[in-house]
């Protein structure tokens, strides 16, 4: 009487983590990779002039440069998406 029953408790369990298996290979079969994007871009402006101020009448000279970065990711599975970017600016 025992071994009957611990028999049905192997199979049963057995069967459980096949189910399991089953499952868990189906569902990253099924899953999509998502659709990233990086951008890298690089920025440089310079400029000068004179002040336009009432006692001073002297040239100014402004250069900048830098850089930006954009990520974005969109799951197509399930509509969501995320995205992060960050700019760095040179003196």
């Amino acid at each position: 009487m025992k071994t009957a029953a611990s028999h049905t408790g192997v199979v049963l369990r057995l069967m459980a983590l096949a189910t399991g298996l089953i499952l868990a290979t189906a569902g990253t079969a099924w899953a999509q990779s998502p659709i990233t994007v990086t951008e890298v871009s690089t920025f440089s402006d310079s400029f000068s002039g004179p002040l336009d101020f009432d006692c001073q009448h002297e040239l100014y000279a402004v250069s900048a440069s830098g850089s930006a970065v954009l990520h974005f990711t969109f799951f197509e599975e399930t509509g969501r998406s995320t995205s992060s970017s960050s700019t760095r600016a040179r003196p």
